[in-house]
């Protein structure tokens, strides 16, 4: 009895620092505090989506000339339909940072349903496996554009 009491405590503070210390951490990882409370395209498809995170990466490029100013591909909203998955946006903005830097902002917004399920489903086990998906492909993107910068 007094090992699974132990169990129970180890998992209770666990979920705890994961609430209230790493889940803040990855919801915003890599974002300026300015970034984070920033209006981005998409951003009124949902405006009080419960569940939003923004992260962000300095790639050490000049800003793409493709993308005009004030662009971003915006993924999701309505006209998507699904069975079983709440509204969502997926959203990447690029922004010049300086003459050779550009910022790669990537907000995700969803309206989940405020539930146990979602606590324990949507929070605890979706949001860190789309933390380390996200984050991969940031340092993806970053690595492969400033590859084709020092290829020229």
């Amino acid at each position: 009895m007094a090992t699974f009491t132990w169990l129970l405590l180890a998992a209770l503070a666990a979920g705890l620092l994961y609430g209230f210390v790493v889940r803040r951490w990855l919801l915003a990882w890599g974002a300026a505090p300015a970034e984070l409370g920033k209006r981005l395209p998409g951003d009124e498809i949902l405006p009080d989506a419960p569940s939003a995170c923004t992260r962000a990466i300095t790639i050490h490029a000049p800003p793409v000339r493709a993308v005009a100013r004030d662009r971003a591909l915006v993924l999701g909203g309505d006209g998507i339909p699904a069975q079983h998955i709440p509204p969502t946006t997926w959203v990447f903005v690029l922004e010049p940072a300086d003459r050779n830097q550009t910022r790669l902002l990537i907000r995700w917004r969803s309206q989940t349903p405020r539930s146990l399920h979602d606590l324990v489903f949507n929070k605890y086990l979706l949001e860190p496996i789309h933390f380390i998906m996200e984050r991969k492909m940031m340092l993806g993107i970053r690595r492969r554009a400033e590859t084709q910068i020092e290829l020229r």
